[in-house]
């Protein structure tokens, strides 16, 4: 059988958790307390506070916002030049209206 992309994507965010996971919740802590006093985050507000780390792939930024403490609130524009402008999720905390 063969696997959708959505399990592929998974896998690989996983992936990239398991060989950065100090990285990763530590950006998480921070995603979180920028929702706290903010009211939402997105990794426009990341990315500045919690480079990546030496050699990771820049898809390691995806694993930040798995967690149950934020849901997805809607979307903005990537500031970051590579983005091109796309619009990327951005969250508020769990419970929160």
């Amino acid at each position: 059988m063969s696997e959708t992309a959505q399990e592929l994507k998974e896998q690989a965010l996983d992936s990239h958790e398991e060989r950065h996971r100090d990285w990763v919740l530590k950006a998480r802590d921070i995603a979180v307390q920028v929702a706290r006093d903010f009211g939402s985050v997105s990794i426009n507000d990341v990315r500045p506070r919690c480079p990546l780390p030496e050699g990771a792939h820049p898809s390691l930024y995806g694993a930040v916002f798995r967690t149950p403490v934020l849901r997805p609130a809607g979307y903005v524009v990537a500031f970051h030049p590579e983005s091109h402008g796309r619009a990327v999720r951005s969250y508020k905390l769990a419970g929160e209206k």
